[in-house]
């Protein structure tokens, strides 16, 4: 008899090592309260519509300031193009009693702007005796794209 307990007790603390659950603590187990389940998902759901949000918001983000940036680099190389036609009136207003042998002439404009970009003033007087009109035209090449604009004035 004593050799059937020690035998049991062997057993039992072989089985308590294996983590096997016994028939008893499988009888008196209760299933998780559903309340907390329930509390789990809402939770879940929260969670992913707050990083919904997070990614929406980080999105907008992204595409405000890349906008704004072409905005600010649209409204440099606008007055970059005033700056170049300027420069090119003030030349023609002081060339006009002298002017071009063959009427137009073509100016570098890259001291009036950035390293990072070019630029063009070409500048055509009337071909009258005593010119009077002149056509000035602005060329400022910047990253990959050319704009131009022109004007004519009367110098009197």
């Amino acid at each position: 008899m004593m050799m059937r307990g020690s035998l049991l007790a062997t057993i039992g603390a072989v089985a308590n090592k294996m983590s096997v659950p016994s028939i008893a603590y499988a009888r008196t187990r209760r299933a998780p309260a559903r309340r907390n389940v329930r509390r789990r998902g809402a939770v879940l759901l929260l969670v992913i519509a707050y990083v919904a949000v997070a990614f929406g918001l980080l999105t907008l983000l992204g595409v405000s300031g890349t906008h704004l940036t072409r905005i600010a680099r649209q409204e440099r190389e606008a007055a970059a193009v005033r700056q170049i036609l300027d420069s090119g009136l003030a030349w023609a207003r002081s060339h006009r009693n002298n002017p071009p042998t063959e009427g137009v002439a073509t100016l570098d404009a890259g001291h009036l702007i950035g390293p990072e970009a070019r630029g063009t003033i070409t500048v055509a007087f009337a071909p009258d005796d005593k010119p009077s009109s002149v056509r000035v035209t602005a060329h400022l090449q910047h990253h990959g794209q050319t704009k131009s604009r022109s004007v004519t004035l009367s110098l009197d």
